[in-house]
């Protein structure tokens, strides 16, 4: 069976079409994601322990993310967990004199880092500016120790 010229163009012609309307909605995608794409302010905060945070963590306000854990480093001159944290920069307003501690989700959940803002004292409080050093920190708790604790009384 021969099939016609005629049929061969609009096969050819179809198949063109849903090439270009896969281009165009590949880009619409891509463009709309990068577009929505937000900006950042970095802080760090050190810790003493950590156990078990990991890069791109999130760091929330009531629950609320706002925020990711860039990358974890240990301190030359400390020996501690230093913790370099990209905050979205709508949340400009963060008093320095925040605390932020490490948490879990439920019992065996994802590590995050929890901010809890503190007081605005006019004339004395700075925002969180890029840069800016967190240092009221609360370190994770050790679910091991707080058990043996328990088991074994303190020590």
């Amino acid at each position: 069976m021969r099939v016609s010229a005629r049929i061969q163009f609009y096969v050819g012609l179809f198949i063109l079409f849903v090439i270009g309307c896969f281009i165009y909605m590949s880009l619409n995608i891509g463009f709309k994601f990068f577009s929505n794409a937000k900006d950042y302010y970095t802080v760090t905060a050190t810790f003493t322990n950590i156990n078990g945070l990991k890069d791109n963590a999130a760091v929330k306000i009531g629950g609320l993310q706002i925020g990711y854990v860039e990358r974890i480093a240990l301190d030359p001159t400390t020996y501690e967990p230093k913790v370099y944290i990209k905050l979205e920069k709508q949340y400009n307003e963060i008093p320095d004199n925040s605390t932020l501690s490490v948490k879990t989700n439920g019992i065996l959940g994802d590590k995050y880092l929890d901010l809890r803002v503190g007081f605005d004292m006019p004339g004395t409080t700075k925002m969180l500016t890029n840069g800016s050093i967190i240092t009221n920190t609360v370190s994770a708790v050790d679910l091991e120790d707080l058990i043996s604790k328990f088991a074994f009384g303190d020590k």
